[in-house]
Order: C-alpha cells, then structure tokens, then sequence
C-alpha cells in the first residue's frame, strides 16, 4: 500500500512517506510516484469531504530552520500537484510545514529518521 490511513472521528490521516514523494532535499515530486498521489485523490473523491490539510515533515538532520522550510515546500509542492492535476479547488486544500517538530518515531537511527521524513493527508468529512 501507498499510504497509511488512520481515522479519527471527524476526519481521516493518509502518511505517504517522503522518500516515496521527493528526492533527498527536494520539494519536486518524482514522476514516478505522482500515481500513489493520484490513487488517493481518486478514493477520495469517490465520497465527499469538506477540506484537506497536507502537512510536510523531515527528520532532524539539518537546521531546524532549513528543516522546516523544506516540509513547507514539499506540502505547497503537493498541493499545487493536486489542484492542477485533479481539479479540486485551491481553497479546499492548505498547506502546513512542520520541519523536524512532529517526530514519530526515533530521529536517533536511519529507521525511525526515515519513517519521520513524511507526508500527511489530513481530510475532513
């Protein structure tokens, strides 16, 4: 599977991780992977939701600064990848980027700075 979901009340969670989306410090998404996107904008429309949030994250190599500027990017990058591509409204997507902030797992070994090197859906129904 492309992606993790996670349902919480009101809203589901879709993780994709970052190493799937982009290349080590890019905000350009690969070609390659534009299917996984496309796959879950595709389940999503089959039902209505009111908005989605992308959230970018990055592990905690590299300043905390540069670190956040980064997930920024790659949350716009997607974004704009799903408002050209899909057609959905500008207005029913937002973006937020929160660098190595939000770790889910140990940014002390390869494992877990990669599992916090991710992508978040965050769909309200």
């Amino acid at each position: 599977k492309d992606f993790q979901k996670t349902s919480q009340g009101d809203h589901d969670m879709y993780t994709f991780s970052a190493e799937v989306l982009f290349d080590h410090n890019s905000d350009v998404i690969r070609e390659a992977y534009t299917q996984q996107i496309d796959r879950l904008i595709t389940e999503l429309q089959k039902s209505p939701f009111s908005k989605i949030e992308v959230y970018g994250h990055t592990d905690s190599v590299g300043s905390d600064k540069y670190n956040l500027d980064l997930s920024q990017r790659r949350a716009i990058s997607v974004k704009n990848y799903i408002v050209a591509k899909h057609k959905i409204a500008a207005a029913k997507l937002t973006t937020a980027g929160f660098g190595e902030s939000m770790p889910i797992a140990d940014n002390g070994n390869f494992q877990g700075r990669r599992k916090n090197r991710r992508v978040e859906f965050k769909v309200w129904k």
